[in-house]
């Protein structure tokens, strides 16, 4: 890999991953519909939609690997149309134009949400596709318009845990508010499963590595996470601890709870998503096994440790808006990451 195309450039993901390629040696290209806050490394932005604009896609002749990145998030709560536009169709539109441009290898990141509420601890890769909701069936589809269009372009897909670093905000800002504050941590269910966690630098390593992966012309999916040893309960113990937050942690039975925020979701009041209190008193860990084995991927971060990076980062760069009415403009977040400008291109 010598010159690479990111869509999604500005993302939380995208920066970290834009970043490393460059102090690889590795040329980018950028493109996101949004810019970036801070100047990235980049030879070429392209600030544009992905499915309408245009310059991205002459830059494709000379790129050999094109990490597809863009995404609308979950939690953006967009309606399954916006959903459908930007990741399925979008999907479809970069497999196309890398076809026709002759691009060696294409990484999509995919989500972990495509297998649903997981029914196996831990969840490998041959797991069946179970998506329930607009965001995760349209990343299921994602994954199928990117092997489309009977390329023979090597393709790897990657299936992140929730990922965490500098510049993640999202429900992590909520949290991290309340911890400033000394407010009570409510934990589904006590938070006594195992819940994990993907360092962002973690990530990255593993989508460079999948970047650089000969696979001939076989299709490639991989579990990406850190190692899993302790419940989410200890976990939030030792980001509170890391913290020094006075914060004390509330258990609320799974149930009930799951209930509440449907009926929330339902009005548009819920902070968290379905994505989110659907599966957050279930075991949810993937299996890396195989991204170790094929990759070499080896995660240099504990479970905790993104969590531990994102609230310094947090703190650091102020610690989010005061007051009550700070807490409600955090309410129900629709951004992933505080490192791109909002305005819409």
């Amino acid at each position: 890999m010598k010159r690479a195309l990111v869509t999604g450039a500005s993302g939380f993901i995208g920066t970290h991953l834009v970043q490393q390629l460059t102090q690889r040696g590795i040329k980018v290209i950028g493109t996101d519909r949004f810019e970036p806050v801070s100047p990235l490394p980049c030879e070429h932005f392209e600030v544009e939609d992905l499915v309408e604009g245009t310059q991205w896609v002459k830059h494709l002749p000379s790129v050999d690997t094109v990490f597809h990145l863009a995404a609308i998030p979950s939690i953006a709560r967009a309606n399954e149309d916006e959903y459908q536009r930007v990741n399925v169709n979008g999907s479809s539109r970069v497999a196309m134009e890398c076809r026709k441009s002759g691009v060696q290898k294409i990484v999509h990141m995919s989500s972990s949400t495509v297998y649903g509420i997981p029914k196996s601890f831990p969840l490998p890769e041959t797991a069946q596709i179970q998506p329930k909701n607009p965001y995760s069936r349209t990343k299921a589809q994602a994954e199928e318009a990117i092997r489309g269009h009977d390329h023979d372009i090597p393709t790897t897909i990657i299936r992140p845990r929730v990922v965490v670093g500098s510049g993640r905000a999202g429900i992590f800002a909520l949290l991290f508010t309340c911890m400033k504050k000394g407010l009570p941590i409510p934990l589904f269910g006590g938070g006594q499963n195992y819940f994990q966690f993907t360092a962002v630098g973690d990530l990255v390593a593993a989508t460079i590595l999948a970047g650089n992966e000969d696979t001939g012309s076989a299709h490639e999916t991989y579990n990406i996470g850190c190692d899993v040893v302790n419940t989410l309960r200890e976990e939030i113990k030792g980001l509170l601890a890391a913290s020094g937050s006075k914060s004390r942690l509330l258990s609320i039975p799974s149930r009930p709870l799951e209930w509440t925020l449907s009926g929330l979701h339902r009005v548009k009041l819920s902070p968290l998503v379905p994505e989110q209190y659907q599966i957050a008193s279930a075991n949810f860990v993937l299996d890396t096994q195989h991204a170790k084995k094929r990759l070499g991927f080896k995660p240099a971060s504990a479970n905790r440790d993104g969590l531990i990076e994102a609230w310094h980062w947090w703190n650091q760069e102020g610690g989010g808006p005061g007051g009550i009415r700070g807490m409600m403009k955090l309410w129900q977040p629709k951004y992933q990451n505080a490192l791109q400008r909002r305005d819409p291109k």
